[in-house]
């Protein structure tokens, strides 16, 4: 089966009853049209059966045309809503899926799969809609064709098996050339992706940018190349399934008297007959780029979907409303990659609720591991994490890491403030006002009047967003780095206290030595391993 019907088979077929039989019902009234012509050709003399014929042959046509619309609403209607099915399939499995996975498979691929290749296979959908019903034209006039002429059966089967055969080599032919172009195309989006994402670096460094313009450049002539290679090919084939139309009607005036005895009305029968086989066949060569392309995204569709390993997707078990210690116990977790391994761990660490914890380490030390694996984001291979003494494991995790608020270092923020159900605007008026931002920012229906602001006070939304959530811990990844120093002052002498007062305990990615007598407790990763330091001693070093 192909990827596109493995993908729509289950959504698609469990409504396709009424769908075949407005198939089958319009192709019966395509057809007769095709023996209201023929009939009327056998009796060209008799006036009274080419009138009646005519009415006949008018209301073939109407019944088709409302038919062939309602079939196609029906289909499309259907398609559609399976692909949206899907679509939110996908999102769902997406999110409940391990960060490990996703990040194997790939953002920028992750991304196509979602957006791109699902529109692809929408934009596919007349395509596969017509070609269905030209399916059943050819296999109804075909059965007609037998009712007057045998021979012209043969010769059609002949005709249009070599045309069935070549429009199936041209698609094998054009999916490599389509797939690989389809890749590349892929990769040229990640590539134009990069550029924006690094715009103010190229704009400073021309080398870089010359670089990043070559590599752009290189990409899209691949991509060029191999769609133009298919192209070409699909001309060759298409020009040669077209010769076959006219080969056929050739055949059947010149070759089919010489091979049996008909008569002219015959011959003419026959020639309107192969017009209406052939010529859908015809239209399926038309429409094979555009079959190949949705087939290519169905591809990528499945494979994204193959390698998210979700063990079951049900709701997380209910949270812990309130903990008094969260323990890391002998805690290893191993990355593996090509070029080699790196393990973190193992990790012991003990937090008590309402604490401040600072965590610092150098680059490459295993500090932003142990911080996934402290959020659940990371399976660990070894070892335990246990809230109050209860282990957390596969069944809990999900309602584990609802204990967490999180502002990452490359904090993504919404003027929307998702995850709150009900914003307490005397709270976040509040906390607007803690965070100097109330003359900027107002928060209107549980959104935020605007986020076009510079980096750092992003970054205080961000956190406003984090405490309106009102989880037990707080994590924040190197928050204060984007500040200005009189506002760090702030942040580390007055509102991390003030946060701690409400109950809420902070751990926090921070290499400020000046403040590091705020927290409670001061760990350091070295090497994949804690050590704990003492807080006022290496603050009353660095001030020495």
């Amino acid at each position: 089966m192909t990827h596109l019907g493995q993908l729509l088979r289950q959504d698609v077929l469990r409504a396709m009853r009424p769908l075949l039989a407005m198939a089958v019902a319009t192709a019966i009234a395509h057809v007769a049209i095709l023996t209201t012509m023929n009939e009327a050709v056998a009796r060209l003399t008799d006036a009274d059966a080419v009138s009646r014929l005519l009415l006949m042959f008018v209301a073939a046509n109407m019944l088709y045309s409302l038919f062939q619309v309602q079939y196609m609403r029906m289909a499309s209607k259907r398609i559609e809503r399976a692909i949206a099915e899907l679509r939110n399939r996908l999102v769902t499995r997406v999110c409940a899926a391990e960060m490990l996975d996703v990040n194997t498979i790939g953002h920028a691929r992750v991304t196509e799969a979602l957006g791109s290749e699902f529109q692809t296979i929408s934009q596919a959908v007349p395509t596969i809609v017509v070609g269905s019903h030209c399916l059943a034209v050819v296999l109804l006039a075909s059965l007609y064709v037998v009712t007057f002429s045998v021979e012209t059966f043969c010769l059609l089967v002949l005709i249009a098996g070599l045309q069935i055969v070549i429009t199936w080599r041209a698609g094998r032919k054009m999916d490599d050339g389509v797939g690989d172009a389809h890749d590349s195309t892929i990769e040229l989006a990640d590539r134009v992706r990069g550029l924006m994402a690094g715009f103010r670096e190229a704009k400073i460094n021309p080398v870089r940018a010359r670089r990043i313009q070559e590599d752009i450049a290189a990409t899209a002539h691949k991509v060029m190349k191999q769609r133009a290679a298919a192209n070409v090919r699909y001309a060759r084939d298409y020009t040669t399934a077209e010769s076959m139309y006219y080969i056929s009607v050739g055949a059947v005036i010149f070759l089919l008297p010489a091979i049996a005895t008909v008569r002219l009305d015959t011959i003419t029968m026959a020639a309107n007959a192969i017009s209406f086989i052939v010529y859908p066949l015809h239209i399926l060569m038309a429409s094979l780029p555009t079959y190949l392309n949705a087939e290519n995204a169905a591809r990528t569709v499945l494979n994204v979907d193959g390698k998210l390993n979700i063990a079951a997707l049900k709701p997380p078990a209910e949270a812990w409303a309130n903990f008094r210690s969260l323990s890391l116990e002998k805690l290893g977790f191993r990355h593996s990659m090509e070029a080699g391994s790196f393990s973190v761990g193992p990790l012991d660490l003990t937090v008590r609720q309402g604490e401040i914890v600072f965590v610092t380490g150098g680059n490459g030390s295993g500090k932003s591991t142990m911080m996934h694996m402290l959020l659940g984001l990371y399976p660990a291979s070894r070892g335990h994490i246990r809230v109050d003494g209860r282990t957390v494991d596969a069944d809990t995790v999900a309602s584990y890491r609802q204990l967490f608020s999180v502002i990452f270092s490359d904090n993504h923020l919404e003027r929307e403030i998702i995850g709150v159900p009900a914003v307490d605007e005397p709270f976040a008026d509040e906390l607007l006002e803690l965070l100097e931002m109330s003359d900027k920012v107002r928060i209107e229906n549980g959104a935020f009047s605007t986020v076009a602001l510079s980096g750092g006070q992003r970054k205080r939304l961000a956190l406003v967003a984090a405490l309106l959530e009102r989880k037990p811990i707080l994590v924040l990844d190197e928050w204060a780095a984007d500040q200005s120093p009189q506002f760090r002052e702030t942040f580390y002498r007055r509102i991390l206290p003030w946060i701690q007062a409400q109950g809420t305990t902070v751990i926090a990615v921070s290499h400020d030595d000046k403040y590091f007598d705020v927290a409670d407790q001061l760990i350091q990763v070295t090497n994949g391993r804690i050590v704990t330091l003492e807080a006022s001693a290496v603050s009353l070093a660095q001030m020495s």
